[in-house]
């Protein structure tokens, strides 16, 4: 099926690996071109290099990466002044670390604000009027367990707590998933280049959970 968003220009963050790396990949996959924004150069750089050699360099896509904190002004500033237009914007950022939350402190919890509800709110501020023009849509898509690094860290972390194999730990949350799975960071994308499409130009301000079947309820 053709999404008819090729030519158009996605900011991604995120990018480097994860759920944010899945939904670069697809939309690059579609034409796309994506700006990869994270703040680790080696990885970012790396995984803009397996995309171009994957996809980009047979569908003509372009793809840009820029190592910088999104969830700071001056790195919101530095990724504007690369490009200051875009047709889409995936606001994803990494959760906050894992840990007992008697042990967090205030700026713990306004790293976390920052980079879950503030940043996006300030990407949102800085793009739409540009992006309302094309007819834009929002849409949240929601993530539960997907196997990605972070997944992977509080599994560990929950082992080290109980004192039990990691393998345990994994398959008994594996076990409470309808599916009987993780997702994908593929099927991630997916369905993050779906609600970027022209097929889903009628849904705006929809919650799209994507769980496996996990969440006990029907909305």
């Amino acid at each position: 099926m053709d999404l008819g968003i090729s030519g158009k220009w996605a900011l991604v963050c995120g990018a480097s690996k994860g759920l944010g790396l899945g939904c670069a990949r697809a939309l690059v996959q579609e034409g796309v071109n994506v700006l990869m924004v994270a703040r680790g150069t080696e990885a970012l750089q790396a995984a803009a290099a397996q995309l171009i050699d994957s996809f980009a360099s047979q569908n003509g896509a372009i793809v840009q990466w820029l190592a910088t904190d999104i969830t700071t002004e001056a790195g919101r500033a530095a990724v504007l002044a690369q490009r200051a237009e875009f047709d889409i914007v995936v606001t994803n950022a990494g959760g906050p670390p894992t840990g007992d939350f008697r042990n967090f402190e205030r700026d713990d919890w306004i790293r976390a604000l920052d980079a879950n509800m503030l940043t996006p709110i300030a990407l949102i501020k800085a793009t739409v009027d540009g992006m309302a023009a094309k007819g834009v849509t929002i849409n949240n898509l929601l993530p539960c367990a997907f196997d990605t690094e972070r997944l992977q860290s509080i599994f560990q972390g929950a082992a080290a707590k109980t004192a039990q194999p990691v393998d345990t730990v994994a398959a008994a949350r594996r076990n409470t998933i309808p599916a009987k799975r993780f997702g994908s960071i593929d099927e991630f994308g997916a369905i993050c280049a779906f609600l970027c499409s022209q097929q889903a130009g009628y849904m705006t301000g929809q919650n799209v959970l994507a769980d496996g079947g996990a969440y006990p309820g029907t909305f």
